[in-house]
């Protein structure tokens, strides 16, 4: 599930929610602080790896209770 700024998900959380909620998981796999965290890189630029994603896309998709398609930008 993907979400604009401006669409909720059925469950009410914002499409900030998610961004959010994506650079903090970003910044801590990459051991960086969230402020050095470009939101609109993609991740394989920011040092995410395919590992990495695959793991993301999963804690994600328990997040939503739904299948998630990640894009390669936060």
């Amino acid at each position: 599930m993907i979400v604009t700024t401006t669409e909720q998900s059925e469950s009410g959380a914002s499409s900030e929610f998610f961004r959010s909620w994506m650079v903090r998981r970003v910044a801590k796999e990459l051991g960086s602080p969230e402020h050095e965290i470009d939101p609109n890189a993609g991740l394989m630029t920011l040092g995410v790896d395919s590992l990495a994603l695959i793991g993301l896309a999963g804690e994600l998709a328990e997040l939503v209770d739904d299948a998630v398609i990640v894009p390669s930008t936060i």
